[in-house]
């Protein structure tokens, strides 16, 4: 039986992207259609799954592109074993942040002050933070350099010559110089279209 071929645009559709995100991929070799039909990618649907993989992961933002790239081209299986074990040991920690967080908000509602900073317990907590010698502490360094799309956040294609690029599409040019706000029809969500 012969395996259906995607063009770029169906897959974009079914992946809800762009496709100059496919595209975004394919310069970075996180996918290489091996497959033209006219002089126009076509995709497999081994290759479709590769690019599902790292619309979900990248969706989460548990992972840069580099981080994708290794978990699915390793060098050998050690490889995206370290990448994915790294990641688990992050989450630990962001988790276990999150819960210490939870648990001082909930201390905090059963404090009756009016203003929080003027609770002694919190005072003692804040005292304490800036009692800290912050001077050595590296500021956080972004996780990935990917540059996005003005409006809806998906990647750019690397910068060439002239003016860099600040929207995906045609129609992301417009909704911005529209000033337009309303939600994006993508099948993704992206946060300042929550807010």
């Amino acid at each position: 039986m012969e395996e259906e071929l995607l063009g770029v645009g169906e897959v974009a559709r079914r992946l809800g992207t762009t496709v100059s995100a496919i595209r975004y991929y394919d310069e970075r070799g996180l996918v290489s259609p091996r497959t033209r039909v006219r002089g126009q990618r076509r995709y497999r649907p081994a290759e479709v799954r590769r690019l599902a993989f790292v619309r979900m992961w990248q969706q989460t933002g548990l992972f840069s592109l580099d981080d994708l790239d290794a978990l699915m081209s390793p060098a050998d299986r050690a490889d995206w074993r370290r990448v994915a074990r790294a990641r688990i040991a992050d989450l630990r920690e962001q988790v276990a942040a999150a819960e210490a967080a939870q648990r001082y908000i909930e201390w905090m509602l059963t404090c009756s002050r009016q203003d929080i900073t003027e609770c002694p317990v919190c005072q003692e907590d804040l005292d304490a933070w800036l009692a800290l010698d912050r001077r050595h502490e590296k500021a956080p360094e972004p996780r990935d350099e990917t540059r996005l799309c003005a409006v809806c956040r998906e990647p750019l294609p690397p910068p060439g010559r002239g003016r860099p690029r600040l929207y995906c599409s045609g129609r992301c040019r417009q909704r911005a110089h529209r000033g337009c706000t309303w939600p994006s029809p993508r099948a993704s969500a992206h946060p300042e279209e929550e807010a």
